[in-house]
């Protein structure tokens, strides 16, 4: 640095302002990597635990719900597909034999 030293005053304001500085550094770091789960720290593992056996359930129940629906769908195709005039199975076809 070029010049005469700062004096006392001028390093005491330096350093306010770079602490400062540091401060608005160390905030934008926390802002730009803040994430929405940061609070499952707070829960503690009961919680953390509790919202995993939800979560668990909740796949359970869809998975189960979709097993529904498939059988459903199934059973209503399949009686359609029975009594098709074309379909072997029915009877309605020529004799076999």
């Amino acid at each position: 640095m070029d010049g005469a030293t700062l004096s006392p005053r001028e390093r005491r304001l330096l350093a306010a302002l770079e602490a400062e500085l540091r401060v608005d550094v160390e905030l934008d770091l926390r802002l730009r990597t803040m994430r929405p789960h940061r609070c499952r720290h707070v829960l503690g593992p009961p919680c953390r635990a509790l919202l995993t056996v939800l979560l668990a359930l909740a796949a359970l129940v869809a998975v189960t719900v979709a097993v529904v629906v498939v059988v459903a769908a199934t059973a209503v195709i399949r009686p359609n597909i029975r009594s098709s005039p074309h379909d072997d199975r029915t009877g309605s076809g020529p004799p076999v034999g």
